[in-house]
């Protein structure tokens, strides 16, 4: 009997193009809001680093400053984990509120990604980054590793104590 389980990656056709962030994925199809757009299975298209030491040991083995910053671009933060994306998911582009077209946890599962509005056949698939919780410790990391992360004063959490701006 086939299994009923989702595969981890991009749940629906997509392509990868050139936007004016990058390279994004783009949508293949209509998407109707609600859809698991990307699955997260952590050892399979998601290797994780719990805490800032693991965080650190893994930076520290890249090649030069270029793929630390890259890779600190990339990843994400939940549970107290780092999260490094390895499939095409890491490509989706940043967009704050409005303009954002899918969210983590925004169905059953929280750490995958689903369409918080209807997207367009054509149209880039962006993800609010602000939607997730970035401890202190991170930050700290990111820093050290000179990575400009503009986004991180809409990313840490509210009512942490200490300044959260540069």
């Amino acid at each position: 009997m086939p299994s009923k389980a989702v595969s981890a990656g991009m749940q629906v056709p997509y392509e990868v193009k050139d936007s004016e962030f990058g390279k994004g994925v783009f949508a293949k199809q209509n998407i109707k809001k609600g859809t698991l757009v990307w699955k997260f299975v952590r050892g399979v298209n998601v290797r994780s680093f719990k805490g800032p030491k693991a965080t650190r040991d893994f930076l520290k083995s890249l090649k030069n400053n270029k793929e630390q910053r890259e890779w600190l671009d990339h990843c994400y933060h939940s549970g107290g984990t780092v999260n490094d994306v390895l499939d095409d998911g890491r490509l989706f582009n940043h967009a704050a509120g409005k303009k954002a077209t899918t969210s983590p946890g925004a169905g059953d599962d929280p750490l995958s990604s689903y369409a918080i509005k209807n997207i367009k056949a054509g149209e880039e698939i962006l993800e609010d980054y602000g939607t997730y919780e970035w401890p202190v410790w991170f930050v700290k990391v990111c820093r050290e590793f000179n990575s400009d992360m503009s986004y991180f004063d809409i990313k840490l959490k509210p009512g942490v104590a200490g300044f959260q701006v540069k």
